[in-house]
């Protein structure tokens, strides 16, 4: 179960030990535009973050939107399950907004590294995804709801050019020599992902499976 796997993430110190009294945490969230069953996995999140000492108003919910439209009010409702209207703080990532990113230098291949403030200031960075084929990241999940979902502008035009949807290593199903996955997996580092929680769906967007794991 979820909660099991908090208790004993993949390479990480359990939840409770990471994360306690005064901590701020930004939790990051799929948009619409993914099937991520946001309103199940979100609610047990903050639950846990509760029960380790973890204050209402020091956890924010951002949904990592990437470079698609603001969240609408229905979808916040959809995605937030019982947590929509109940005093926690949400909003949508900026990419656009210069004051809202915050610039965390260039990685190895040269891509800028801007990924929205609100979650970069946080004490933890807990982020949400599920794991399907991508057509250049081999994968989603992992590092990408933080890497690309709340970056900036910039960061989002660089990985999603040519120098890299035409490499090599880049096409559905392949991570080993992948490097869109090499981008980012250092994008998180930088900014600090602590714990992803991600979810396998069956053909239908049934949850079949959840983990949570460390960088």
């Amino acid at each position: 179960t979820l909660i099991a796997s908090l208790a004993r993430p993949l390479g990480s110190p359990p939840l409770g030990d990471m994360v306690g009294r005064g901590d701020t945490v930004a939790l990051l969230f799929t948009d619409a535009t993914r099937a991520c069953p946001d309103h199940v996995i979100l609610p047990l999140l903050v639950r846990e973050l509760r029960r380790c000492g973890v204050g209402k108003r020091d956890i924010l919910l951002v949904c990592a939107r990437g470079m698609h439209r603001p969240s609408a009010v229905a979808e916040r409702r959809l995605k937030l399950g019982p947590l929509f209207g109940g005093g926690y703080r949400v909003i949508d990532s900026e990419p656009l907004q210069r004051g809202r990113l915050a610039r965390l230098g260039t990685t190895r291949r040269g891509v800028p590294v801007l990924v929205d403030r609100a979650a970069a200031d946080a004490d933890m960075i807990m982020s949400t995804g599920i794991v399907e084929p991508h057509q250049y990241a081999g994968y989603s999940g992992g590092a990408k709801t933080l890497a690309i979902g709340a970056a900036g502008q910039a960061t989002i035009a660089a990985t999603h050019g040519p120098r890299f949807i035409d490499a090599a290593g880049c096409f559905p199903g392949n991570l080993e020599g992948n490097p869109f996955q090499e981008v980012l997996w250092e994008i998180a580092d930088r900014a600090g992902l602590r714990i992803f929680v991600n979810d396998v769906l069956d053909d239908r967007h049934r949850p079949q499976a959840a983990a949570a794991a460390a960088p």
